[in-house]
Order: C-alpha cells, then structure tokens, then sequence
C-alpha cells in the first residue's frame, strides 16, 4: 500500500474508531439534553415557512436516490471495475452496520410533537428501524460528499471550477444535517454519528484510488 493510501486508510480507521466510541457514549443517554436543546433551538430559529423545502431536501438522502447516485458515479469514472465495486461493497457495508446499530443502540429518535415533515408522500426506505442512532440519511450524503469531493480534487484541474463544486457539496451536506433535526426525523447526535460513519468509510473506499 502507497503512503497515501496508508494515509487515506489510518484517516478512515480513525473515524471509525471515534464513531464506535461515540456509539457507546450514545448507548449511555451522554447527549440527552444536549439533543433536546439543539432540536428546540433550531425549530425556534427557523421559520416554518422551510418545513416543505427542507422535507422535499431530505427526500434526496434517502437509500434510493443516494445509492443511484453512487452508482453513476463510479460508472462514469470507471477504470477499474473491481475498485469501484470494492467501494460500493463499503457502502453496502455501511448501511449494513449503520441499521445494526439503529437495533443495538438504545436511543429512541425525537417524539411526534417534533416532527415536522410537511408532504403527503415519503420515498421509501429499505427498512424500519426501532431507534434513530446513527442517521442513514446523513451517513449516505457524508460519504457521497467524501468521495466526489476526492474524486475532484484528483481530477478536475481547473481550481476556481474545484472551489465552486467543494462549495455546493459542504451547502449540500451541511443542509441535509438540519433538515434532518430540524424536521424532528433525528437527533443531532445521529446526525453527528452519521457523518463520523460516513466519512469513515469514504476514507476506506478511496484507499485504492
């Protein structure tokens, strides 16, 4: 393995490892009152005017979108197949390990009175899951955000053209974190679990890049 390989590697292990240790201080109820407050703020702070914009936003987090997404993605930059099937088989793995810990981790997600999402419809989702920790939306979008943004900066060589496209994916991700708590759909600290899996395994799956 090249030194930046190794690099990439040690970074995404090193993010799992934070994200495994924040999953036990989840377990044991450490972030109650800092999740309460966080939701009541942001319902307070935000209109609700934003409560339909921010529900047809979170729909593009969900398993169907992110995953096509995923797929075009290393379609179109395929070089070698079995690379980009090692990275889709990351993701897979996370979502396999991010719905055992949504069975394992005792933390139920915010009660109705916080729940805001305002359409009719929802896409569906792959699976119903007893407790919120961590957030799948948010670990699906992190590691999009992780891998296209690494992918840019190994490919795309116009710089000004680099900054604008790194700008609307940390819009894109950090928006998809508020919705997801503001719509009363997770706490924040699944938010932030999420994005700790996420990037995780983004770091693993560009390792032989």
């Amino acid at each position: 393995m090249r030194p930046r390989n190794l690099n990439l590697f040690l970074v995404g292990f090193f993010f799992l490892l934070v994200f495994f240790f924040f999953s036990l201080l989840e377990a044991k109820g450490v972030f109650q009152a800092l999740d309460l407050g966080l939701t009541s703020f942001l319902q307070r702070f935000v209109p609700r005017f934003f409560d339909v914009p921010l529900s047809f936003f979170t729909l593009l987090g969900g398993i169907e979108i992110t995953t096509l997404f995923l797929g075009f993605l290393f379609y179109y930059i395929r070089r070698r197949d079995k690379i980009s099937l090692f990275s889709l088989g990351l993701f897979g793995l996370m979502m396999l390990l991010e719905m055992a810990e949504k069975f394992l981790i005792y933390h139920p997600g915010p009660p109705k009175i916080f729940f805001r999402y305002a359409l009719p419809f929802t896409v569906p989702e792959y699976i119903a899951s007893r407790y919120s920790f961590p957030s799948g939306h948010v670990a699906r979008t992190t590691f999009l955000a992780v891998v296209s943004s690494f992918l840019i900066l190994r490919h795309l060589e116009n710089k000004t053209l680099q900054k604008i496209i790194l700008t609307v994916i940390v819009i894109f991700s950090l928006l998809m974190m508020v919705s997801r708590v503001y719509l009363g759909a997770h706490w924040s600290s699944d938010v932030f679990g999420g994005s700790l899996i996420g990037t995780g395994m983004a770091f693993l799956a560009m390792v032989y890049y």
